[in-house]
């Protein structure tokens, strides 16, 4: 609780020592790692509460550590060196003598992780090699030249796209008209598309209205001729029927009596159904034609509206583009006159001016 109270107030702790305080725990090195951002050393050997979960809070919280000794802590295995290795860059010295879980080849990993420290030959652990800081001070140096050549590449991008972006203006204002000019030929580009896109419409429907006028036409026409045939039949199957009726009758009559009886009552049978059969299919051809007849006046009363819609829809359309083309031609008139009214307006003042000067 006091370490955690001490980190929470000392945020600019650069050194603690906490040598032999047993009672220090993971939950005191988590609050180191989470308020001390600038420690530099610390030192908590013989600590023996300490655990990974501990030192892997302390490193990704403390990149600028250079100096932990974890001496005793029984409990720290290689995983908390891993994360040691991986956050702090600039360990140079490391006290791991007493941690159990850690072996010589864990130990000579982070070494080539690290790359400026050496096996200690005194205790088991991490020391700086005897050419650390010129290899720090080199790859500081190579860094910040790094860094300084990133920072002139931007600067120099920022004033070409500057000069780019005043150039791209000065080149705007010199050429408004210029894009007046396109912008107005745009529109008029997509305007005379869209009248050419509604001619194309009306044009397709136009044809499709004649070609469903002729196939009506082509229809009615083999109606009228089925109807017709239809009516021949019937008119020409009552003679016919007389005639089989009474070849029959004599045949039958002329060869046996009792068959003559029963064929003459088969026959009325199937002349009765005959004639049932074909007022039935006169009454249905009847209706037929009345319903068809009905039809046709209504949809040709459902044409007759339609029509008068479209053709009220094209007198609206084309009085709307007469009265703009109208006012764009009386627009461009007056624009004409005006500039030819400043333009001759100019004229005489140049040629006053000349003329005064010949004078004097």
């Amino acid at each position: 609780t006091g370490v955690v109270a001490v980190a929470k107030g000392c945020r600019k702790l650069q050194v603690i020592s906490l040598f032999t305080c047993t009672s220090i725990t993971d939950i005191s090195l988590k609050a180191i790692g989470k308020r001390c951002k600038g420690l530099l050393s610390l030192n908590v050997g013989r600590c023996g509460g300490l655990t990974d979960a501990g030192v892997a809070a302390l490193a990704r919280g403390c990149p600028k550590l250079s100096a932990l000794n974890l001496a005793g802590s029984k409990a720290v295995s290689e995983r908390g060196l891993g994360e040691l290795a991986s956050n702090c860059a600039g360990l140079s010295t490391l006290n791991v003598t007493g941690c159990e879980e850690i072996t010589l080849n864990g130990l000579r990993a982070c070494i080539d992780g690290l790359g400026f420290v050496a096996e200690a030959k005194t205790f088991f652990g991490l020391v700086p090699t005897a050419d650390a800081v010129p290899r720090k001070i080199s790859a500081q140096q190579y860094m910040l030249e790094t860094e300084a050549a990133l920072a002139i590449q931007r600067t120099w991008s920022n004033l070409k796209l500057r000069r780019g972006a005043k150039a791209y203006s000065e080149h705007l204002r010199r050429d408004r008209a210029a894009l007046k000019i396109q912008l107005c030929f745009g529109r008029f580009k997509r305007y005379m598309k869209e009248v050419r896109r509604n001619q194309a419409r009306r044009e397709q429907a136009a044809a499709g209205f004649m070609q469903r006028v002729w196939r009506g036409k082509q229809q009615r026409g083999l109606v009228a001729q089925s109807i017709a045939y239809t009516h021949w039949l019937n008119s020409q199957a009552p003679l016919w029927v007389r005639v089989q009726t009474a070849w029959r009758g004599y045949y039958v009559r002329l060869r046996d009596q009792d068959v003559a009886r029963l064929l003459l009552d088969l026959y009325e049978n199937r002349r009765q159904e005959a004639l049932n059969a074909m007022c039935v299919f006169i009454q249905a051809t009847v209706r037929r034609f009345l319903a068809r007849i009905r039809a046709g006046a209504w949809f040709e009363v459902k044409y007759q509206r339609n029509r008068d819609r479209n053709v009220a829809v094209l007198r609206i359309q084309c009085c709307g583009r007469a009265y703009n083309s109208l006012r764009r031609k009386l627009m461009m008139q007056i624009e004409k006159e005006r500039i030819a009214a400043l333009r001759n307006k100019a004229a005489c003042r140049i040629q006053a001016f000349f003329r005064g000067m010949h004078g004097q």
